[in-house]
């Protein structure tokens, strides 16, 4: 088969969508030498360096460095020209987004990592919002949708009418760089400034992911139960951004608040190993990948009881319901102050991420490729 892979979101300073279809496509490279792949993507600000790094004998680039509304102008609107006019024939064209390209031949795959925009539409900036009947459009003539989660495959049933037979759910991967095996994290001048135990939060900076809360329950942590740790967050600026950043401003603990927009791949696996415990009572999810990384490293987790967190941190994390504050304050002190509870929850954390392989991936893309093309 020739298959032309999405690769548009590995982008510099990439968010959860780039780091999945990163983790796919390393995945296909390294597990699959049989079939021919094209990666193609288009955007300008793509990470040239790091698609670069993704060639192989069976594995061919087709990126450009366009912006992505010229893309959506002529795919989404204009509905031309075909995706085989830019990679040439193709049987499979599978898109790391909810979008598929116009196509005179290939099979479609499309990928929709949740559906949190219909869920909480009020979180979401307008034109996000506007892309809906375009979503709703692709979903219907994509010969098979990619899903994270048992959540997001029964949201996408609800909310697009889809039927479950094009419905295919496939983990990504987690980076072997969230390695709890690794060695000791070199000191850069920003790790060496958190000197005392800290709490980490990684994710986009917007209202879903509730980091209000979190700093609400840090300030109890702080004040009611004496514990004398930091809390690190580490994200960049999304919808909304600004009422987050100024409740870290104004915070009776800011001098105990430590916030970084971005960090490399390598800092962040570092930033997850050395925390104490993570802490994610995002309002809803697809997937949660920070959840899966912060097991993969070795750390005990504190995360929502709803949506895709509960499906694989039952048992094993800590869930707590995302609007009790005291709750999640509760959690921290005690795996704070708990060694035992925090070894315990390390071991299941790391037997549960053994699920979650590239191996394990590349496989079932290659199985639901194989029946597309028969």
């Amino acid at each position: 088969m020739r298959i032309a892979f999405d690769v548009s979101y590995i982008q510099r300073n990439r968010a959860g969508i780039g780091r999945h279809a990163l983790q796919l496509a390393r995945a296909l490279r390294d597990h699959d030498t049989r079939n021919e792949y094209v990666f193609h993507g288009w955007s300008f600000r793509l990470d040239e360096d790091e698609i670069g790094t993704l060639q192989a004998p069976n594995v061919s680039l087709s990126v450009k460095r366009i912006p992505g509304d010229v893309k959506r102008f002529y795919w989404n609107r204009l509905r031309k020209p075909p995706i085989e006019a830019f990679v040439g024939t193709v049987d499979i064209f599978h898109s790391t987004d909810p979008m598929v390209p116009p196509a005179r031949h290939a099979k479609r795959i499309a990928t929709v990592h949740d559906c949190a925009y219909k869920k909480f539409p009020a979180l979401f900036e307008p034109r996000v919002l506007a892309w809906d009947a375009y979503v709703q459009r692709a979903l219907r003539v994509a010969d098979a949708i990619v899903v994270p989660s048992e959540q997001t495959m029964h949201d996408v049933m609800e909310f697009f009418k889809v039927e479950k037979a094009r419905l295919h759910i496939i983990h990504p991967p987690v980076d072997d760089i969230f390695s709890y095996r690794r060695d000791n994290c070199g000191s850069t001048e920003d790790m060496s400034r958190i000197s005392k135990p800290y709490v980490l939060f990684v994710g986009t900076i917007e209202p879903r992911k509730n980091l209000l809360s979190i700093i609400k329950a840090f300030e109890h942590v702080r004040r009611e139960q004496r514990d004398d740790v930091d809390l690190v967050i580490a994200g960049k600026k999304g919808w909304l951004f600004e009422e987050t950043l100024h409740a870290i401003e104004t915070s009776s603990e800011k001098a105990s608040i430590r916030y970084r927009e971005y960090v490399s791949e390598e800092e962040l696996a570092c930033l997850y190993r050395q925390a104490i415990c993570f802490v994610y009572p995002s309002l809803y999810e697809g997937y949660g990948f920070p959840v899966l990384e912060a097991m993969a490293s070795g750390v005990p987790v504190i995360t929502s009881n709803n949506s895709a967190m509960r499906e694989f941190a039952d048992g094993v994390a800590l869930l707590v319901p995302p609007d009790n504050i005291h709750d999640i304050a509760d959690a921290i002190h005690m795996l704070v102050t708990n060694e035992v509870r925090r070894v315990e929850m390390k071991q299941r954390g790391l037997h549960v991420v053994k699920q979650f392989s590239s191996r394990q991936a590349a496989q079932a893309l290659l199985t639901l490729y194989g029946a597309l093309k028969q």
